[in-house]
């Protein structure tokens, strides 16, 4: 009868949960630096993207460049603390927007008016200012403005201001939705 040692089945066992563990980690150091997966919570976003609509989230992109105008991406809340928002990137760092009759108006840091061309945004789609909200945020140089797609509906930059950069988690990937008819 053979006879089993115990020290190779601690060491087997040693191996395998040394393993785990490396796997734990791996996975873990991906979703904190790397990637995450998020679910829309909401319908600040439509129609771009609805609610409930999952999607990924690119931690690592934001650390080699800065966010750029039009690009979606995750953020943290300015204002309250461990909530997610999911919005687009409308002005940069050190330019100006102003909201002037449902229209947005950049300047740039080289002086340059830039109208938006809204083309992800239905055609009917108002950018409204409520009472007592600012119409011309001067964004400080490390911070971004930031709107969501559904004008209505959303709380961004045109509430809590301009999102400086240490809230931004990552760009967001998705697939887009096809729209019944």
């Amino acid at each position: 009868m053979p006879s089993v040692k115990f020290s190779n089945i601690f060491s087997l066992l040693g191996h395998q949960t040394l393993l785990v563990a490396q796997i734990i980690f791996l996975l873990f150091f991906v979703q904190i630096f790397l990637f995450d997966f998020g679910k829309v919570d909401g319908r600040s976003m439509e129609p771009t993207l609805i609610d409930q609509q999952s999607f990924l989230v690119n931690r690592i992109a934001l650390f080699f460049r800065q966010p750029r105008r039009y690009e979606v991406i995750q953020l943290f809340h300015p204002l309250r603390e461990n909530e997610f928002l999911v919005k687009r990137v409308i002005g940069l760092p050190g330019e100006i927007v102003e909201i002037q009759s449902d229209k947005i108006k950049i300047t740039t840091i080289n002086g340059e008016v830039i109208y938006l061309s809204e083309m992800y945004l239905p055609k009917d789609t108002r950018t409204l200012v409520k009472p007592g909200w600012h119409i011309r945020f001067a964004i400080p140089f490390d911070s971004y403005f930031v709107l969501g797609d559904n004008r209505t509906f959303s709380i961004d930059s045109r509430e809590f201001g301009s999102v400086h950069r240490k809230y931004i988690i990552g760009t967001i990937y998705f697939r887009s939705k096809a729209v019944e008819n």
